[in-house]
């Protein structure tokens, strides 16, 4: 997940142009960054299996996307948003190449990583942060295979109890922010 670093700003103009250097067309329009990404045909078990073999190559190119980076200040960790112009859900056998993405923003001095790997940036010693990570990540699996069920109404409380522990796990990092005066 992408994040702005707490003692950066959202300068997208400067992504713009680390996409640039990367050879990526991109344009900045309204604090918004959009740019032309690679779409990736996703392989199956058999073609990882032939890419083992000599010869053989990776996901094949099998188009582009218009990606759309957008800062969102009332998210704490995964505080840039990503919109796609594909239906990921429609497109299953395809996936955009983030790893363009992940290069022009580490560029800028921006984390594309885990929700562990940001909140640890942070708290790098609060058990109960990491605690809650862990707690966050497991029930969003649990969650995951309560919708692949059609168990929406359960998809829903495991949900809740989900936010529930996000917000716990922001205030400790907003008051980390306002105790370092950010």
């Amino acid at each position: 997940m992408p994040h702005v670093p707490f003692h950066d700003s959202w300068r997208p103009n400067d992504l713009a142009q680390s996409f640039r250097d990367l050879g990526i067309q991109s344009e900045v329009r309204d604090q918004r960054v959009s740019v032309v990404i690679p779409i990736l045909e996703l392989l199956s078990l058999d073609k990882i299996l032939a890419a083992a073999t000599p010869g053989e190559r990776t996901p094949n190119k099998v188009g582009v996307t218009t990606a759309t980076l957008s800062y969102c200040f009332e998210r704490l960790i995964d505080n840039i948003l990503i919109d796609l112009d594909i239906n990921l859900l429609k497109s299953w056998d395809r996936c955009p190449d983030f790893s363009c993405v992940k290069k022009a923003l580490e560029k800028c001095g921006y984390v594309f990583g885990s929700a562990l790997e940001i909140v640890q940036l942070y708290l790098p010693d609060d058990s109960e942060a990491l605690g809650l990570i862990n707690e966050i990540e497991i029930l969003d699996l649990r969650k995951e295979d309560l919708i692949v069920a059609k168990d929406y109404v359960g998809a829903r409380s495991v949900l809740q109890e989900k936010t529930l522990l996000q917000t716990k796990l922001e205030e400790k990092i907003r008051n980390l922010r306002r105790k370092n005066g950010g």
